[in-house]
C-alpha cells in the first residue's frame, strides 16, 4: 500500500475514533499515538508518516465534532408544537404496508398560528393511510403536529437524515410535476418492472424476485422475512450495500471463466451500475456501486489485492464529505463487504483451490474453479459483515455462514432472469408469463433452501450484550485468518480453467428441470372441482378450480397482499389468468385486494352486485377493471353461468345492502357461498327455500347466532360448516349444531380446500405453508 493508502486509513480510523468516542478525546488520542508507532515500525515515507497520521487523525476528530455542531434546520426546531399547515412535494418512491404508506416530503412552505405562509427547508417523513395515494413530485397540503424524527420504530431507511415526522395528517392534493422529470420517470419504469414481475409470478416468488431485483420487500409473507432473517439472507431483499458488492463480486468472479477477463469486466461493472439504477439510485447504494467498482476492476485487471488502497481512499473521501456516514449502517455494511472482497476472496479461493486439486479428477476441475470462486466471494463478504448484523440487531445467525454459501450464487441468475422477465413484460405484457419460467426456479430454490435452513433449532442466538470489546476480539480473529489465507494461498496463480459447453447445458437443465417439477407437483386434478376457502384476514376469499382448467375467484379479502399470498398458494407458478371473478359485496372486506389481481392476472369478466358502491376502494376497483378492459356482468336473482363438465354457478339470494349469496352446482354436490350475508338475509333464504348444500361457506359479521345456524344445517342437509370473520359463540363441533357436521375455519395462512368428483366430498385442507 502506498503513503496515499496509510493517510486514507488514518483518517478513516479517526472519523471512526471520534463516533464511538463521542466527546472524550483520549481515546483519539491513543489512536493516533498508536498510529504514528507504526508507522516508524514499517519505516515507511521516514518520518513524514509518522507525523501526518496523528494529523490526519485529530483532522477527522475536528471534522466530526463540527458536523455535530450544526445548527437544526428550521423544519426540526418546530418538532413538538402545533399543529402547522405545511406545503411539500413527495421526494421519494412511495413505501407501501398492509393499512398505510410512508412518504418523504420536501417542505417548501409553513404556515405558523394562522399567519401567512413563509418559506421553509427540511425533510420530513409522512404516513398516511393505504387509501390515500400520491406519487414523485406531487404537491401536498398537510395538516397535523411535526414530531421529531428518530430511525427507530420501523422508520425505512432514507438517504441521510430527516427532520420531523407527520403521523396521519389531513392531507389535500394540490398539483403534481414538482419533482425531477428524470427521477420521476425512473420511479415510474421502476413500477412498469414490478408490474411486470407481479404478472409473471406468483406470490411469493414474485416478491422476492422484486427484492433482488429493484430493492423492495413486497408482500413477502411474514414466515418467509422471519426465515431469512435468522438465516442472515434479508440483505438479499434490500437496496443495500452488501448486495451491490455481491453483485460485482459474483458476476466479476463467475464470468471470468465463461466469457474471459475482460467482458467480465464490463459485464460485472455494468451489472452493478445497473442495478445501483434500478433500485432507486439512492446515495448509499452509489457509495456501494463504488465500491463495488473498484473492487471488479482491481480484480480483473489481475491485482486483486490491490484494490485494498482505492477503497480506502473512496472511504476516506466519502467521511470527508460527510462524516456522519461512519454511523450509517449501509457505508458500514457496504465498506465492510468491499473489505472482505478485497482481503480474503481471492486467497480465500486459492486456499480452496489448493485444497481440491490432486484429490478430484481433473476433468471436474472446469466445475469447481467456479464453485470454489462463489464460496470465496460468499464467505468473505458474509465473515466481515456478520459482526455488524450483531451488533445493530441483538443477535447472530449460526446457520447465516451455511445459508449464504448456499444461497448467495443463485443470487445472480436471480437477478437476471428478473432483469430480463421484467424487462420484456414491461414492453409487452405478454411476454412476462413466459419468461417467469426462467425465473421461478431460482426464487423457488432460494425460499425453499432459507425455509429448511431457518426450520434447524438455534439457529439464532441472542447477543443483547455484544458492544466494541466483542467486535475486536473479531477483528482480531479476522485479522490472524487474513495474515495465514495471504500466506498460504496461491501468490499470484491465475486459475483460470473455461468452463465445457456441457456446464452451459446443465445451467439450462437446471431451470428446465425446475419448471417441469412445478408442474408436476402443481399440476390440477383433470376431474374433479376444488374449492379453496382462502385465509386472508379480515376478509372473504374463495378459489373455485373447475374441471377443464376454469378458475373463479369469488370475491378477494381485505387488500392485496392478503389475496396474492393466497393465490400464490394454490395456483401453479404459470397460471396467471382468472376465467371470472365474483364480487358478492362492495364492503372492504370483499373487494380490498381485487385491484391487485386485476392488475397481476388476466380476468376474463367480473360479476358485480347490482347496487353502486360509494367507497374509494369501489372507485379504484372501477379504474382497474377499465384499466384492463374487463367485462362487467350484473348479479340478478336466479342468474346461471354454466360450463362444461356439468359445472353451475347461480345468484340464489340478491337484495339491497346485502352480500349476493352464490350456490355452486357439480354433479351431485351443492356449495353455497353465503359471504357475509346478515342474520336476517339469512333468514329471508331459509323463507323462500333453502338450496341444497353439502358445503356451506359463512363470514360472520357479528355476534352468533346458534339457533340460527342449527336452522340453516338442518335446511341444507350440509355436512361439512367453513366459517370464518367473528367466531366467538360459534359452534366448534358437529354435536352442536344437532348433527354430525364437520367444523372448518382458515387460520394463520393455512386454507380449507374441499374437492368433489360430484359424488364424494375430500377436505384436503387446511392447506398452506
Amino acid at each position: 500500500m502506498s503513503f496515499l493508502g496509510y493517510l486514507a486509513l488514518a483518517w478513516l480510523l479517526g472519523t471512526a475514533a471520534a463516533s464511538w468516542a463521542g466527546p472524550d478525546p483520549l481515546a483519539v488520542a491513543a489512536l493516533a499515538l498508536g498510529l504514528s508507532l507504526w508507522a516508524l515500525f514499517l519505516k515507511k515515507g521516514g518520518l513524514v508518516l509518522p507525523l501526518l497520521m496523528p494529523l490526519l487523525v485529530a483532522g477527522a476528530y475536528w471534522h466530526y465534532a463540527a458536523t455535530l455542531e450544526r445548527e437544526p434546520s428550521p423544519l426540526a426546531r418546530l418538532t413538538e408544537s402545533g399543529p402547522y399547515l405545511l406545503r411539500g412535494v413527495v421526494d421519494g418512491e412511495p413505501s407501501e404496508k398492509n393499512s398505510f404508506i410512508r412518504y418523504l416530503v420536501q417542505a417548501r412552505h409553513v404556515q405558523v398560528e394562522g399567519g401567512g405562509w413563509q418559506a421553509i427547508k427540511g425533510r420530513l417523513l409522512v404516513v398516511l393511510p393505504s387509501s390515500l395515494r400520491f406519487r414523485y413530485g406531487d404537491l401536498l397540503e398537510l395538516e397535523g403536529r411535526l414530531e421529531a424524527w428518530s430511525p427507530q420504530g420501523g422508520s425505512p431507511v432514507v438517504d441521510g437524515a430527516l427532520d420531523a415526522t407527520m403521523f396521519y395528517p389531513e392531507a389535500r392534493w394540490l398539483g403534481s410535476g414538482f419533482g425531477d422529470p428524470v427521477i420521476g420517470g425512473l420511479i415510474q419504469w421502476r413500477e412498469r418492472l414490478k408490474d411486470a414481475l407481479s404478472r409473471a409470478l406468483p406470490e411469493p416468488e414474485a416478491a422476492l424476485a422484486q427484492g433482488v431485483l429493484l430493492g423492495r420487500r413486497g408482500p413477502l409473507p411474514k414466515e418467509v422475512l422471519g426465515a431469512m432473517d435468522a438465516t442472515g439472507t434479508s440483505h438479499l431483499l434490500a437496496a443495500s450495500g452488501q448486495n451491490v458488492t455481491l453483485i460485482a463480486g459474483l458476476a466479476t468472479v463467475s464470468l471470468a471463466w465463461l466469457v474471459g477477463a475482460r467482458w467480465a469486466l464490463a459485464a460485472g461493472l455494468a451489472l452493478t451500475a445497473g442495478y445501483a439504477l434500478l433500485v432507486g439510485g439512492s446515495a448509499p447504494v452509489v457509495r456501494a456501486a463504488i465500491m463495488g467498482g473498484l473492487y471488479a476492476l482491481a480484480h480483473i485487471s489481475g491485482r486483486p489485492r490491490g484494490g485494498l488502497q482505492p477503497l480506502l481512499l473512496a472511504g476516506a473521501g466519502m467521511l470527508g464529505w460527510d462524516p456522519l456516514l461512519v454511523e450509517d449502517i449501509s457505508f458500514q455494511l457496504s465498506f465492510a463487504s468491499t473489505l472482505g472482497l478485497v482481503l480474503w476472496s481471492y486467497p480465500l479461493q486459492g486456499w480452496l483451490w489448493r485444497l481440491l486439486e490432486g484429490k478430484v479428477p481433473r476433468g471436474f476441475y472446469p466445475w469447481l474453479r467456479p464453485i470454489a470462486g462463489l464460496m470465496a466471494i460468499t464467505v468473505a463478504a458474509t465473515a466481515f459483515t456478520w459482526p455488524l448484523t450483531a451488533l445493530y440487531f441483538g443477535r447472530a445467525s449460526l446457520m447465516a455462514l451455511v445459508a449464504n454459501v448456499l444461497v448467495v450464487p443463485s443470487f445472480v441468475p436471480l437477478l437476471v432472469t428478473a432483469g430480463l422477465a421484467a424487462l420484456a413484460g414491461s414492453l409487452w405484457g405478454g411476454a412476462a408469463s413466459g419468461l417467469g419460467w426462467l425465473v421461478w426456479p431460482w426464487a423457488k430454490y432460494m425460499l425453499s433452501t432459507v425455509q429448511a435452513l431457518a426450520s434447524v433449532p438455534g439457529v439464532v442466538l441472542g447477543w443483547d450484550g455484544i458492544g466494541l470489546g466483542h467486535l475486536a476480539a473479531y477483528g482480531a480473529v479476522v485479522a490472524a485468518l487474513t495474515w495465514l489465507l495471504r500466506r498460504s494461498s496461491l501468490a499470484g496463480r491465475r486459475l483460470g480453467y473455461p468452463l465445457p459447453q456441457v456446464a452451459l447445458v446443465g445451467l439450462a437443465l437446471f431451470g428446465l428441470g425446475g419448471g417441469i417439477w412445478g408442474l408436476w407437483t402443481s399440476a390440477p386434478s383433470g376431474d374433479r372441482l376444488e374449492v379453496a376457502f382462502l385465509e386472508v384476514g379480515n376478509g372473504t376469499a374463495v378459489l373455485v378450480s373447475a374441471p377443464g382448467g376454469v378458475r373463479i375467484l369469488i370475491d378477494g379479502g381485505p387488500h392485496g397482499e392478503a389475496i396474492s399470498k393466497a393465490l400464490g398458494r394454490q395456483l401453479p407458478f404459470w397460471e396467471r389468468s382468472l376465467d371470472l371473478v365474483v364480487v358478492t359485496s362492495f364492503q372492504m372486506r370483499h373487494i380490498g385486494g381485487l385491484v391487485e389481481v386485476l392488475d397481476r392476472y388476466h380476468v376474463g369478466k367480473v360479476v358485480l352486485p347490482p347496487t353502486d358502491g360509494q367507497s374509494y376502494t369501489y372507485h379504484t376497483l372501477q379504474e382497474a377493471m377499465n384499466r384492463n378492459g374487463v367485462p362487467i356482468l350484473w348479479a340478478a336473482q336466479g342468474q346461471q353461468l354454466r360450463w362444461s363438465g356439468g359445472f353451475l354457478l347461480r345468484a340464489v339470494y340478491v337484495a339491497d345492502e346485502e352480500p349476493v349469496a352464490f350456490h355452486l352446482m357439480f354433479g351431485n354436490i351443492g356449495i353455497l357461498i353465503l359471504s357475509s350475508l346478515s342474520p336476517d338475509g339469512q333468514r329471508a333464504l331459509l323463507k323462500e327455500g333453502w338450496p341444497m348444500a353439502h358445503v356451506i361457506y359463512l363470514y360472520q359479521r357479528g355476534g352468533a347466532e346458534p339457533t340460527l345456524l342449527r336452522q340453516i344445517v338442518s335446511a341444507s342437509s350440509a355436512r361439512v360448516l367453513v366459517l370464518q370473520g367473528a367466531l366467538e359463540g360459534l359452534p366448534e363441533a358437529g354435536p352442536d349444531l344437532g348433527r354430525e357436521v364437520l367444523v372448518l375455519r382458515p387460520s394463520l395462512g393455512k386454507d380449507v380446500v374441499i374437492a368433489t368428483d360430484g359424488h364424494r366430498l375430500w377436505v384436503e385442507g387446511p392447506r398452506g405453508p
